[in-house]
């Protein structure tokens, strides 16, 4: 077994999760560091925050992999004036490299989207558009207790748009910030839609459709992937003979540093 090297790190992700299929917009991909860097240890989270980069520094790790990139546009200057520029200093300060898997991910097979509606137990999944797939809930429950139990499920408190009556089997799942799938959710003929955070307009036409929405948390929507992509990791790192400890974040991303 051999030590692995931020390429190698960086080939795994690509192999499951193509940095070619990010969206136009996006700035997935290596971004911090040395591709020829050692990685003994990894960090899987959805944001570098400080609190992610604090955790990292106590647990020596060499690589962080995050799903949302820490930059999104071209920048002159590196200062600590700017939070995001202050966020890759630190990083380069500490020596601690950055690999970010962003809407790459959200079109794969590990997407938060898919991890999410197996979490919550749907059955017979399927995708319905780039960034959302749909399943079914056994024989059906209404809304308001599949509020509860997506609130059990992803540790957090959610809201629903619609009627609490309604019975919801057919239910679409399009985790983080997209409520604009409400339109692949009504032509896919969905009960219901889960997603992180929903959009005034979007809650408005749903809900005079009869398409109930759970607004789940853009962050406890997404989480689900980081443990699936941990366990990938590992099992890719242990076929290609590589010797590297996988870890997901137990920070909690809004935590304040002092």
């Amino acid at each position: 077994m051999q030590t692995p090297i931020v390429q190698n790190i960086y080939e795994m992700i690509d192999q499951i999760a193509p940095f070619e299929t990010q969206a136009e917009f996006d700035n997935a991909g290596f971004l911090i560091g040395d591709r020829n860097q050692p990685v003994e240890r990894i960090l899987l989270c959805l944001d570098v925050v400080p609190a992610v980069i604090r955790e990292a520094k106590e647990n020596n790790v060499d690589l962080i992999v995050s799903h949302h990139p820490v930059m999104f546009n071209g920048t002159k200057s590196l200062t600590t004036d700017n939070f995001e520029n202050s966020i890759i200093l630190e990083l380069i300060r500490h020596n601690i490299s950055l690999i970010s898997a962003h809407t790459n991910l959200d079109q794969s097979v590990i997407s938060p989207s898919n991890c999410t509606a197996e979490l919550l137990g749907l059955q017979n999944v399927e995708p319905i558009d780039q960034y959302m797939v749909m399943g079914e809930y056994n024989e059906g429950m209404n809304a308001s207790d599949f509020l509860n139990h997506i609130s059990e499920k992803l540790n957090f408190l959610g809201i629903l748009y619609g009627r609490a009556d309604k019975l919801v089997k057919k239910i679409a799942v399009g985790s983080g910030g997209y409520s604009e799938g409400i339109h692949s959710a009504l032509h896919s003929e969905a009960d219901a839609l889960i997603t992180g955070e929903v959009k005034h307009h979007h809650a408005l036409e749903a809900t005079a459709k009869d398409l109930v929405i759970f607004e789940a948390g853009h962050l406890p929507s997404e989480y689900p992937a980081l443990p699936v992509l941990a366990d990938y990791l590992r099992n890719t790192a242990k076929e290609w003979s590589f010797n590297v400890e996988i870890l997901v974040s137990k920070v909690d991303t809004y935590d304040k540093i002092p």
